[in-house]
C-alpha cells in the first residue's frame, strides 16, 4: 500500500510542481514509510509523487514513480494487482521486458499495451495516476468498489491528485469551502458519501471509473466496471452445485489475496466471514499465519467479548492467535492521533485503527479482513426489515419530509415498540436518520419516487436490479460499504503503515458470485462452505455484532453523555475534534 500524488498544469510554463509534490508527500509519509520519489515529465507540465509501503518486490527495482525506458509513460500506483504474474506472462508474450518483479511495472505496461481497455484484465484493488507523454494527458483510475482512495481538485490552473483529502487541503492554493451537505450526512450517518468530501473543491475520483485530463484541460470520465450490473444474475442448478461453486469462488478470492513477499495476518472476530477467510487462508498458505483479535476494556465477559470464540477457531485451524486488550486509558491517550489520522470525519474505524496498531507491533504489514460479507450475503437486519419498514412507513409518502415530521414519527416508532431491532432503534434515535430509512424503503420502488434525489442516486446504481432485497444490497454497498467501511479501513490501517485486504470485496469474486445458482446467497450458505464440522456448529450459534464502548471513552475524557450508547455524543466529539485537527495541516 502506498501514497499517490500527481499534478498537471494547464500551461506549458509550469512552475513549482516538484515543490508542490514534495509538500504533499510529507502528508502521505505514513502510507509509505519504505521510500518516496518524485518524477517530472519531459514537457514539465506534469509530475508524479509516491510514498512506498513495500509488499511485492521489496527491492529498489520496484520503486515509484515508475517510468518506461523511453520516458513516454510513468505511473504512481497504490494497491495490489493480484493476478500480476499471469498478466506479466501475457505481456512477455507480446514482447515486453521487465526490470522488476512488481505488480506496478505490470500495471504500467498493461496501459502501454492496452490503454483504457486494460481494466477487463485486472484483478485487485487499485488507485493510480499515469502520465501519457504521447497524448500529453493524465489518466487516473480506481478499482470497482473504490477500496483504494484517490481525490482530485482543480487549484487555479492546476489539477492535483492525492491518496488523501487532507494532503490536498494542506495545499495553500486550496480553499476549504465547506460542503454543508457532506457535513449534514456525517451528522446523520457518521460519514460522508464516498463520492464527496467536506470541501466543495475536492472530490473523489469515482469508483470503477477512469478519468482523463487532456492536454487542453478537458476532463473525461467513464465507467470501466459496474458492480451493480452483476448483482441480479443467478442461474438455476442443484444445491450441491451451488455449494461447490460458492466454495470455489471463496477459495479463489482468498488465495489471490495471499500474494505477498511479507508476513500476513488475519483479523479474526469469530464471525462467519473472518472464520471462512481464515480456513481457506490456512489451506492455501505455506507460511505461518497469525490471527489477531482485539478486546476493548469494559467488554470483558460480555456478549461482545469475542476472544474465547476467536481462540476456539484459531486453535481448530492451527493459527497462531494473538489477543490485544485495549484499555480506556490507551484509547484516551491515542485519541488525538486517531482524529488526526482520519482523512475525513467518521464515527467508525477506531477498532480497525487499534487492530492495525496491533499488527504493526507484531511486525505484520498485511492483514486480511472479513469486511463486505454482510453486504454480499444479506447479513444486515435491513435485508429483513426493509419490506416491513416499507409497509409501516407508506403513509410517509403523503407527508412533507421536514425535521418536525421526522422527529415526531421517529419518537412514535420508538415508543410504540413496533420495531424491536436494536440497530433500527439506534438509527431512529439519531437526527435525520428516519429520512435515510424512509428513503431506503421507498427506494424499493424507484420508478414511483424518481423525483427524489435519493432515488436518483439509487436509480443510477441499480438500474438492472428488480429484486427488493437486491435493491437494499445496492444501497448497503454504495452508502455503507464503499462510503464508510472501506474508507475507514484505509485511513485506520494506513495510519500504522499496514495494508488491509478484503477478499470478500473483490470484483472478480462478485463476478463468480453472479454465476452461483440461487437468487440470494445467505450467511447460512457460507457456513456450509466451512470444512470443519466443529466450526460449522460454532457458526450456527449467533454472534453478537462488534460493539465499541463509546460511552466509557467519553465519560473518561469528561464529555457529557445523555444517550445509552453515547454514539450521538461520539459523533459530536469527532466532528469538533476533526475540525480542530485541520489546523495542523500546515505544520
Amino acid at each position: 500500500m502506498c501514497g499517490v500524488s500527481a499534478e498537471f498544469s494547464l500551461h506549458p510554463n509550469a512552475k513549482d510542481i516538484e515543490r508542490n509534490l514534495a509538500r504533499t508527500l510529507k502528508h502521505l509519509a505514513r502510507r509509505g514509510p519504505d521510500g518516496s520519489g518524485i518524477w517530472i515529465s519531459r514537457c514539465g507540465r506534469a509530475g508524479l509523487g509516491h510514498t512506498r509501503l513495500s509488499i511485492i518486490d521489496i527491492t529498489d527495482r520496484a520503486a515509484q514513480p515508475m517510468v518506461t525506458p523511453d520516458s513516454m509513460y510513468a505511473i504512481s500506483f497504490n494497491g495490489e494487482v493480484y493476478n500480476y504474474i499471469e498478466l506479466r506472462k501475457l505481456l512477455e508474450n507480446k514482447g515486453h521486458e521487465f526490470k522488476s518483479s512488481s505488480d506496478s511495472e505490470v500495471l504500467l505496461k498493461m496501459y502501454v499495451e492496452y490503454g483504457s481497455d486494460m481494466f477487463s484484465y485486472l484483478e485487485g484493488m487499485y488507485a493510480f495516476v499515469i502520465w501519457d507523454e504521447v497524448k500529453q494527458s493524465l489518466v487516473a483510475a480506481r478499482d470497482p468498489y473504490g477500496i483504494k482512495p484517490l481525490y482530485i481538485a482543480q487549484l487555479k490552473d492546476h489539477f492535483v491528485f492525492s491518496s488523501t483529502f487532507k494532503s490536498i487541503l494542506a495545499d495553500p492554493r486550496c480553499d476549504l469551502e465547506i460542503n454543508d451537505a457532506a457535513i449534514e450526512h456525517f451528522k446523520a450517518f457518521g460519514h460522508a458519501l464516498q463520492s464527496e468530501t467536506i470541501s466543495k473543491n475536492i472530490c473523489a475520483v469515482p469508483a470503477g471509473s477512469i478519468l482523463e485530463i487532456t492536454s487542453g484541460g478537458e476532463v473525461k470520465v467513464r465507467k470501466h466496471s459496474d458492480i451493480f450490473e452483476k448483482i441480479e444474475r443467478r442461474p438455476k442448478h442443484s444445491c450441491v452445485e451451488r455449494e461447490m461453486n460458492l466454495s470455489a469462488a471463496i477459495e479463489n478470492t482468498v488465495r489471490k489475496h495471499l500474494v505477498s513477499d511479507v508476513p500476513i495476518g488475519i483479523l479474526l472476530s469469530g464471525g462467519v466471514d473472518s472464520t471462512l477467510i481464515s480456513e481457506f487462508a490456512v489451506r492455501n498458505c505455506t507460511s505461518q499465519l497469525t490471527a489477531l483479535t482485539i478486546l476493548f476494556e469494559g467488554l470483558e465477559q460480555t456478549p461482545f467479548d469475542e476472544v474465547e470464540r476467536a481462540a476456539t477457531i484459531a486453535d481448530a485451524l492451527g493459527l497462531s492467535h494473538k489477543v490485544r486488550k485495549v484499555s480506556v486509558e490507551e484509547v484516551v491517550s491515542d485519541l488525538p492521533q486517531i482524529i488526526r489520522s482520519m482523512d475525513l470525519p467518521s464515527t467508525d474505524g477506531v477498532n480497525t485503527w487499534f487492530a492495525a496498531k496491533f499488527a504493526a507491533e507484531l511486525g505484520i504489514k498485511v492483514v486480511l479482513s472479513g469486511v463486505g460479507g454482510d453486504e454480499h450475503f444479506y447479513g444486515y437486519p435491513s435485508f429483513k426489515l426493509a419490506p416491513r419498514l416499507y409497509k409501516i412507513c407508506r403513509f410517509l409518502e403523503k407527508l412533507p419530509l421536514n425535521y418536525i415530521n421526522i422527529k415526531k414519527i421517529s419518537e412514535f416508532l420508538l415508543r410504540s415498540g413496533i420495531l424491536s431491532n436494536e440497530k433500527i432503534k439506534y438509527l431512529l434515535a439519531r437526527p435525520g436518520s428516519l429520512e435515510y430509512i424512509w428513503g431506503l424503503v421507498r427506494c424499493i420502488d424507484p420508478q414511483k419516487y424518481s423525483s427524489n434525489n435519493f432515488d436518483q442516486i439509487l436509480k443510477q446504481i441499480s438500474h438492472n436490479i428488480s429484486s427488493p432485497l437486491d435493491t437494499v444490497q445496492a444501497l448497503e454497498i454504495e452508502f455503507y460499504l464503499s462510503s464508510k467501511l472501506l474508507r475507514d479501513a484505509d485511513w485506520a490501517a494506513m495510519a500504522h503503515s499496514v495494508e488491509l485486504r478484503t477478499p470478500l470485496v473483490d470484483y472478480r469474486f462478485l463476478d463468480e458470485l453472479s454465476k452461483v445458482p440461487k437468487k440470494n446467497i445467505l450467511k447460512s450458505d457460507l457456513i456450509k462452505c466451512i470444512e470443519s464440522q466443529n466450526l460449522r456448529s460454532l457458526m450456527r450459534t449467533p454472534k453478537v455484532g462488534f460493539q465499541v464502548p463509546y460511552r466509557d471513552w467519553l465519560n473518561r475524557i469528561g464529555h457529557p453523555v445523555t444517550g445509552s450508547s453515547g454514539i450521538k455524543e461520539w459523533a459530536e466529539f469527532v466532528l469538533n475534534e476533526y475540525k480542530s485537527s485541520l489546523k495542523f495541516l500546515d505544520a
